[in-house]
């Protein structure tokens, strides 16, 4: 009887199919693993921005305003020229939000200064804060090092609403008066290289917004003209820190305020 076996043509076929086979399952696993890998970052840097939002969210929504003294409690925007955004906000607030464990005043009303900052070569959302009562164009305030709050926050914009014009503006002019409503926008760090940055939105309303509005227009008057404004320490009083700024107190009296200085470098 003939012995009969495969050709050689027909085993080249084979490995060849083979082969091909491989290649179409292993590039499907490689996609499954990228797609999901992809979306595990993509869920990370969401809820991290979440977190970060929300803070900031409290934050303003807790800023403070008393008609006594409204001049202490003036806020501050300069809208960015990067790209992304990168503007800059400043209020006043007795939250503890975005300070560290142990500041020296984190039981005490600070005034805020978040923007994007270059800490270390790293870029990312930073944050510095001083006591109140400090004037905010004191020499003494360009010297506080802002920290790292978020490296993965690549821009901040904001926006307000004018409620006389009746529409959303880019910048706030007038520092005397807290804005009753601004929106919040948040860009995160692309998931892929050169690739688009994600953004996170958020509406906020500010309750002292309409307090300052009425104090601003005139429409609200304090019971007693002499009494001091609420939140205001007494006379004398100093909270601890590394360096020093002069300030006026409720009463116009010159006095010394700490300013504590936690950072590790950035610019402002």
């Amino acid at each position: 009887m003939k012995r009969r076996g495969f050709t050689l043509l027909e085993v080249l076929l084979a490995l060849l199919i083979l082969g091909m086979m491989s290649l179409m399952i292993f590039g499907s696993f490689q996609s499954v693993v990228e797609t999901t890998s992809h979306a595990e970052r993509a869920m990370d840097s969401l809820h991290h921005g979440e977190v970060v939002m929300e803070q900031l969210v409290g934050s303003l929504r807790s800023a403070s305003f008393f008609d006594g003294n409204p001049g202490v409690y003036t806020f501050r925007h300069e809208p960015g020229i990067g790209n992304p955004p990168d503007d800059m906000l400043s209020w006043v607030t007795g939250t503890m939000s975005f300070l560290p464990p142990r500041y020296p005043t984190r039981q005490g009303m600070n005034r805020l200064f978040l923007s994007i900052e270059e800490i270390d070569g790293v870029r990312g959302l930073a944050i510095s804060a001083y006591p109140h009562l400090v004037d905010p164009d004191d020499i003494l305030v360009a010297q506080v090092e802002p920290w790292m709050i978020s490296p993965k926050v690549k821009g901040l914009q904001v926006r307000f609403y004018d409620m006389t014009a009746e529409e959303w503006v880019d910048e706030w002019e007038d520092e005397r008066q807290i804005p009753q409503f601004l929106e919040v926008t948040l860009f995160m760090e692309p998931l892929e290289e050169r690739g688009p940055h994600r953004e996170l939105v958020r509406r906020v309303e500010v309750p002292v917004g309409r307090i300052s509005r009425e104090t601003r227009r005139g429409r609200r008057q304090r019971d007693d003209p002499g009494e001091a404004a609420p939140g205001t320490p007494a006379p004398g009083e100093q909270a601890p820190g590394q360096a020093r700024g002069e300030a006026r107190d409720g009463a116009g009296d010159r006095r010394r305020i700490e300013i504590p200085n936690p950072g590790t470098g950035g610019r402002r």
